[in-house]
């Protein structure tokens, strides 16, 4: 393989991040606030929480510095989820990540044992060289069993993102649940990404296993934790939301429901075979740039990705719901985001396999979400319970 001169390669490099920045509409110069590395893109996406989790995210934007970005001021912006380089034939990709770790997590516990015993009770993180942070509600001592959400970062996001994000970090001891913040690995540019489906996001083809690692990290953490088998959700941003959408498809004998902000499934419906329904729930902004609603390509060299109505369409039929989609009430979910909301439904779905698509006119990438939005994520996520 050709590869430049260390003479051209940083003038290569500046020149295809020009061209791709240009290409998506992100072009514009850094925020002098902005704590990236040099030559970081400016495209901002994945919400970087890194505030007390009591912050209110309700207030709409004061300031838009590039399309379809909601920059709020004083917030520190993660790299654009998704806006990433291309992969380019002339550079070096990735080694192949060394999964060694992951794949000790495989066996599927035997939960089926009354008499299971469980170690001590502590916070250390899952998923041994690849560590998921784990938030328990206060006093918790395997006396009882709890629900287990996971939750995953967009593109160059980290674990603590959408805990928070989502209003979901602050809940656990109200709500009485488990949280698991895992992060994606970090590509060649530095940014963290789930494998999630052939559309998003492994720009740089390094195969890495994500679907196994995540399933290995639930079953990890019912050995430790006495999680209720029939109360196992995901929820998920951006890349984070195709994740979602993966382990659905993958797990769906563990996953009962998922949350998806801006996320989609795979375009090749035949590639998802879901074991049994699961729960949809798709919330996504008509104006966003990123992850176009009537869908896309997430990067210049990406596969189209499905639109949001073609995802949850496509559910709906995994699911046994009726083909046609209907409009529901939206105001529930009109109660907890800013912008005015529209719902698409299902008919005829199973108790545990509703499907529906909260739509946010003109709302961008990245929407404001009050902290009431947690609660009723967990209010629809703990109504569907498969415990055998």
């Amino acid at each position: 393989m050709l590869r430049p001169s260390p003479a051209v390669a940083p003038l290569l490099l500046t020149a295809l991040t020009f061209t791709f920045l240009t290409a998506c509409g992100g072009a514009e110069g850094p925020d002098p606030d902005d704590n990236m590395s040099p030559g970081a893109f400016d495209i901002r996406d994945e919400v970087d929480m890194v505030a007390d989790s009591t912050m209110d995210m309700g207030a709409p934007a004061a300031n838009n510095t590039s399309p379809g970005v909601d920059m709020r001021p004083g917030e520190d912006m993660e790299p654009a989820a998704l806006d990433m380089m291309p992969p380019v034939a002339d550079m070096d990709e990735p080694a192949e990540p060394d999964m060694s770790s992951e794949e000790d997590m495989s066996a599927e516990p035997d939960m089926s044992d009354p008499n299971v015993m469980y170690p001590p009770v502590t916070d250390a993180p899952l998923g041994g060289m690849r560590p998921a942070e784990v938030t328990l509600p206060t006093g918790f001592d395997n006396s009882r069993e709890v629900p287990l959400i996971i939750a995953l970062h967009g593109y160059g996001g980290n674990k603590d993102s959408v805990g928070r994000y989502f209003s979901l970090k602050r809940n656990v001891d109200a709500r009485d649940f488990i949280l698991v913040s895992p992060e994606g690995k970090t590509d060649t540019f530095g940014s963290k990404f789930w494998n999630a489906t052939p559309e998003c996001c492994d720009g740089f083809k390094s195969g890495v296993d994500d679907a196994g690692y995540l399933r290995g990290v639930i079953e990890e953490a019912m050995t430790r934790f006495r999680i209720d088998r029939g109360k196992i959700y995901i929820a998920g941003y951006s890349n984070g939301g195709f994740m979602a959408y993966r382990m659905a498809c993958d797990s769906a004998d563990y996953v009962t429901g998922i949350f998806v902000l801006a996320g989609g499934t795979y375009k090749d419906e035949t590639l998802c075979q879901p074991a049994q329904p699961v729960q949809i729930l798709h919330l996504h902004g008509t104006s966003d740039q990123t992850i176009r609603y009537n869908g896309g390509s997430a990067y210049p060299t990406a596969p189209q990705h499905p639109g949001a109505l073609e995802s949850v369409e496509t559910w709906a039929a995994y699911n046994g719901c009726m083909p046609a989609p209907v409009m529901l009430d939206a105001t529930d979910v009109d109660a907890v985001t800013v912008e005015t909301a529209s719902v698409t439904g299902f008919q005829g779905c199973p108790s545990d396999g509703a499907v529906e698509l909260w739509t946010l006119p003109e709302a961008p990438h990245n929407p404001g979400l009050p902290q009431t939005m947690g609660d009723y994520i967990l209010d629809r996520f703990f109504a569907i319970d498969r415990t055998p």
